[in-house]
């Protein structure tokens, strides 16, 4: 199950592409996300248990898109040693 993932939606926001981190959190079962390229954060809530890294990529995205979130200060960071997986939604 993918509960942390770092992606590019390839979307050109940046130079760069759209870099988005989101993160499953199980005990609260929420993702928390950030875009980075954006500078947009926030949370919604996830009940999908056993997703792959495309499916959470998607439920990211499908939120985001569709204002289905709410802003958090609990974002994740940027992780620097993160692999940046190339997702086109």
């Amino acid at each position: 199950m993918t509960k942390d993932i770092t992606f590019n939606t390839g979307r050109l926001y940046t130079k760069e592409g759209q870099i988005i981190r989101a993160v499953f959190d199980d005990v609260a079962c929420i993702v928390r996300f950030s875009d980075f390229s954006r500078m947009v954060s926030g949370e919604f809530p996830y009940q999908r248990h056993g997703n792959s890294q495309y499916d959470l990529a998607r439920a990211v995205m499908v939120a985001y898109d569709h204002g289905l979130y709410t802003h958090t200060r609990e974002a994740p960071r940027r992780d620097p040693a993160a692999e940046v997986r190339s997702i086109r939604l």
